[in-house]
C-alpha cells in the first residue's frame, strides 16, 4: 500500500461478511472478484456513468460502488431486491443562499 487510500490484503464488509479487497481495488472490484455482483444492477460500466452498482457504503445509500476505493473496514450494504433503501433523513433544514444576477454580456470561447 503506498498512499493508505486502498486496501492491500485488507477486508471490506458487505452485506455482513468479509470480503477481501486487494491493492487499488474499488468496491465494486472487490465484490466482483468475491464472484458476486455489487448491486442488484450487476456493473455495466466500471466508471461511475451507469448507476447499476448503487449500495449503501459506510451508512451513504445510493452510492456507485465503482467509485469507492476498497479500504479495510469499509462497510457495505447492497440495496434490497425488492425495493430501493429509504433515503436519507435531515435532521434539520439546511439553509442554502441562493444568489441570482443577470449579466449583460456573456463572450463565450473568448
Amino acid at each position: 500500500m503506498t498512499d493508505g487510500s486502498t486496501a492491500a490484503g485488507g477486508h471490506i464488509a458487505v452485506d455482513g461478511r468479509s470480503v477481501e479487497a486487494h491493492d487499488g481495488d474499488s468496491v465494486a472490484v472487490a465484490i466482483i472478484r468475491a464472484g458476486e455482483a455489487p448491486a442488484r444492477g450487476g456493473t455495466l460500466c466500471l466508471a461511475g456513468d451507469c448507476g447499476n452498482c448503487l449500495a449503501i457504503i459506510d451508512g451513504l445509500a445510493y452510492t456507485r460502488t465503482c467509485q469507492v476505493p476498497a479500504r479495510p473496514g469499509t462497510v457495505v450494504e447492497r440495496h434490497p431486491v425488492d425495493g430501493n433503501p429509504p433515503l436519507p433523513e435531515e435532521t434539520a433544514p439546511r439553509e442554502i443562499e441562493v444568489s441570482r444576477w443577470a449579466p449583460g454580456q456573456v463572450v463565450i470561447g473568448g
